[in-house]
C-alpha cells in the first residue's frame, strides 16, 4: 500500500464529509487572535501553553502536517509569516479559504511530512506539528527534516500519540471496553487481519484505528467545530523518537542549539 496516497484520498474524503479537523476558524476567532487572543492544540484537551511560543510578530512559522484551516490562520493573524506543509489538497484549501476571507497570507505547500526539501536549512523560527506522525510508517525522517529547516535556537513544538493506545483492541474500546490485543510497535500493515485492512481500504479509513474519543492530528475538538468522529486515514503506531543528537534536546540554556516540546496525547 501507497500510504502516502492512502491517507492522502482520505483526508480529502474527511473535509468532504466535513470532519471536525477540516472546519475552517470562524472569523470572530480569527478576529480575536489578531487582538492577541489565540490559542491552538496539538493533542486532546489541552491548549498549547502560550510560554511555550516565541514572540509571533514577524516569527517564521511552519504548520507541518497541519492543515486544514485552523492552526495556521490562528498563528498568522497573531503575527506569524506562516507556511503550512501537508498531504492533502482539500485541507490545504481550507488554510487558503481562510487566508482570502480574512487578508492573511499563508503559504501553502503539498508534500510528505518527512520530505521538507521544498524549504532551505534554518529558514523557520517554530515548527508547529501535531499528530499527524502517526500517519508514517518511520518517523525519524520528520526529525531529521525538522533539525535542518529549523534556526539555531528555533523551537519545535509536536504532538504525538501515547504508544499504549495501540495496545488495545480499537473496536473494543469504542464501546468502553479496554482488551490487550497488540503488541508494540503496532502498525495497521502487520497487527490487523487481511479481513481488517480490507474493511479499512473500503472505508477509506476507518474509526477503529482512531485512539478513543480523538480524532488524530489537530488534538482535540476545536471550540469552533463540535463535531462527531469520523474515517481518519491509516495509522502506523510512531511515536516521539530518532531526533538527531545534539541539535534538538530540551532547551537548556546554554547547550542546546535547537529546541523541542513535545506532547502527548492520553
Amino acid at each position: 500500500m501507497d500510504i502516502v496516497e492512502y491517507n492522502r484520498r482520505a483526508w480529502d474524503g474527511l473535509v468532504e464529509r466535513g470532519n471536525a479537523w477540516t472546519i475552517p476558524v470562524s472569523h470572530e476567532f480569527v478576529a480575536a487572535a489578531r487582538d492577541g487572543r489565540w490559542e491552538i492544540v496539538l493533542t486532546p484537551c489541552r491548549p498549547v501553553p502560550r510560554s511555550w511560543f516565541p514572540v509571533l510578530a514577524g516569527a517564521n512559522t511552519l504548520c507541518l502536517a497541519g492543515s486544514g484551516g485552523q492552526q495556521a490562520p490562528l498563528l498568522a493573524a497573531a503575527g506569524a509569516a506562516v507556511t503550512v506543509l501537508d498531504n492533502s489538497p482539500r485541507q490545504l484549501a481550507q488554510d487558503r479559504l481562510v487566508a482570502e476571507r480574512e487578508g492573511l497570507e499563508i503559504v501553502t505547500v503539498q508534500g510528505d511530512m518527512r520530505d521538507l526539501g521544498a524549504f532551505q536549512a534554518d529558514s523557520f523560527d517554530l515548527v508547529v506539528h501535531p499528530c499527524s506522525n502517526c500517519f508514517v510508517p518511520e518517523v525519524r525522517g520528520i526529525w531529521r527534516e525538522v533539525c535542518r529547516v529549523l534556526r539555531p535556537g528555533g523551537i519545535l513544538m509536536a504532538g504525538y500519540v501515547n504508544p499504549v493506545v495501540y495496545v488495545f483492541d480499537a473496536a473494543a474500546s469504542e464501546h468502553g471496553e479496554l482488551i490487550v490485543r497488540h503488541t508494540l510497535p503496532y502498525s495497521d500493515q502487520v497487527n490487523l487481519t487481511e479481513e481488517e485492512r480490507r474493511a479499512l481500504a473500503e472505508a477509506g479509513g476507518s474509526p477503529s484505528t482512531c485512539p478513543p474519543s480523538s480524532p488524530p492530528g489537530r488534538g482535540s475538538s476545536p471550540r469552533w467545530a463540535r463535531q462527531p468522529e469520523d474515517d481518519c486515514g491509516t495509522y502506523t503506531g510512531s511515536s516521539l523518537n530518532g531526533w538527531p543528537a545534539g541539535r534538538g534536546r530540551l532547551r537548556s540554556p546554554g547547550v542546546c542549539r535547537k529546541s523541542t516540546r513535545a506532547s502527548t496525547s492520553s
